[in-house]
């Protein structure tokens, strides 16, 4: 008996659920690429705040982008700008844990870097 193992740059499965995908593990890499510099530019100097950062931002768009490959294309547009919302939205209470002092700039920075990723991904 033959098995067919997956490269590590295909979907791999386990029991028929999707584990890993490459495509979206490329977009969370480019959406920590463009965003990362931002937080860091916006005032979030310390490493330690950019890696949290960082981790934040690679589990919410993998959330985001698996929620995406599952609806119908025909919802597609209608349904990518609420749910940026909830994406802003929930990067926020997950920072507020680490990032205690000023929610405000955070939210602030969390908008202006997630819309700079967005639009940027519309030009790609």
């Amino acid at each position: 008996m033959t098995v067919d193992m997956p490269s590590a740059v295909e979907s791999q499965t386990f029991d028929g659920g999707l584990i890993l995908q490459a495509d979206l593990l490329t977009y969370a890499l480019l959406t920590v690429l463009i965003e990362v510099p931002l937080f860091f530019l916006c005032g979030w100097r310390k490493v330690t705040d950019c890696a949290y950062f960082a981790c934040v931002n690679l589990m919410s768009n993998l959330l985001l982008n698996e929620f995406l490959s599952t609806i119908d294309a025909a919802l597609y547009w209608q349904t990518i700008l609420p749910a940026e919302v909830v994406v802003v939205l929930l990067e926020f209470v997950l920072c507020s844990y680490r990032f205690t002092d000023n929610r405000r700039k955070l939210f602030k920075t969390l908008v202006l870097t997630n819309t700079t990723s967005f639009l940027t991904g519309l030009l790609l």
